[in-house]
This record gives structure tokens, C-alpha cells and sequence, in this order.
């Protein structure tokens, strides 16, 4: 499942950019169709187990990809290329989660489910930002910003993100 996840974030991104086009039923329609692929490939799969499903899933977000690449290149010439080489090193380091995930899996066998499970995502998350680190340290710098005003109530200027910015003053008399 965290490989679908790659793909996934891409068609959401790119679906976006067809919408800021003005072509929100390009996305409707595929989306329909998308959807429909899901959810005849979840229900083939469910007796095979949640692995098929997962595997079913990726399939269907991966090849989902390709069709939104498409209709996005059609409205935005030259951008199936950028979105397609920008997905290498997280699709790496994806791969690199997942084996983290499995080793830790295996190494705690037979330990309590939470402990096993805690102990995946945290080896996950640190085999993400480590592959990330090594594979795409200028995507990790462009993160910072965010990084560093998460968390903090105040937004610009010192003003609350949530609370409206308060009217301006009066002009003296």
C-alpha cells in the first residue's frame, strides 16, 4: 500500500492542475472511471486475501496514473515528463520503507501486534526520510519551511492561521 501512495499523491496534484485549468469534468470523468477500476479490482481480489486487495490497488493507482498523465499532457504540454521523473526517488525510497518494514517484521516475530507494529512505522518513517535524504536531499530542503511552521499557531506577521487578521485602523482624523 505505501507504493500506492506515490501515484496517488501525483493524480490528487495533477487532478488539481486540471481543475485550475478550468476542467473540472476532465477530472469527474476519469475519476468515475478510476473509481469503477478500484473497485472491480478490490472485489476480484478480496478472496485472495489483503494482499491482493493491496496489490489490486496499486495496480489500479499505477495504471490510473498513466491515464491522468495523459488527459494533464493535453492541457499542460510538457508536464507528463517533469511529474514522471519527479516520482523516482520517492518511489525509491518507498521501496526502501517497505523492506525496512519487512525486516522489522520479521526481526519482531512473534513479539505483541502494537509492539510490532509501532516499531514498523517508526523504522518505515526513518528508512523514508533517510532514503529521502541521501536520494533527494533538494526535495527535503524545499520541506523545511513547511517543517518549521508546523505546529506554530502564529502565521505571518505573528497573526494566527486560523483567526482572521484584524481590521486595519481607522484613518487619524
Amino acid at each position: 500500500m505505501a507504493l500506492a501512495g506515490i501515484p496517488h499523491a501525483s493524480n490528487y496534484i495533477l487532478t488539481a492542475a486540471i481543475n485550475a485549468r478550468g476542467r473540472p469534468d476532465i477530472a469527474v470523468r476519469y475519476s468515475l472511471v478510476i473509481m469503477a477500476a478500484r473497485l472491480a479490482a478490490s472485489l476480484a481480489a478480496a478472496t485472495q486475501g489483503v494482499v491482493a486487495v493491496a496489490a489490486a490497488n496499486l495496480a489500479v493507482t499505477a495504471l490510473s496514473t498513466l491515464v491522468v498523465l495523459r488527459h494533464v499532457a493535453a492541457e499542460l504540454p510538457g508536464s507528463g515528463g517533469q511529474v514522471l521523473r519527479s516520482l523516482w526517488a520517492p518511489a525509491a525510497a518507498a521501496a526502501v520503507m517497505a523492506g525496512a518494514t519487512l525486516a522489522v517484521g520479521a526481526a519482531l516475530e512473534g513479539r505483541p501486534a502494537l509492539l510490532v507494529l509501532v516499531a514498523k512505522v517508526a523504522a518505515g518513517a526513518v528508512a523514508y526520510g533517510m532514503a529521502l535524504a541521501v536520494l533527494a536531499p533538494a526535495v527535503l530542503r524545499r520541506l523545511r519551511p513547511i517543517r518549521a511552521s508546523a505546529g506554530h499557531p502564529a502565521g505571518p506577521a505573528g497573526r494566527s492561521r486560523t483567526a482572521p487578521a484584524s481590521p486595519p485602523a481607522p484613518p487619524a482624523a
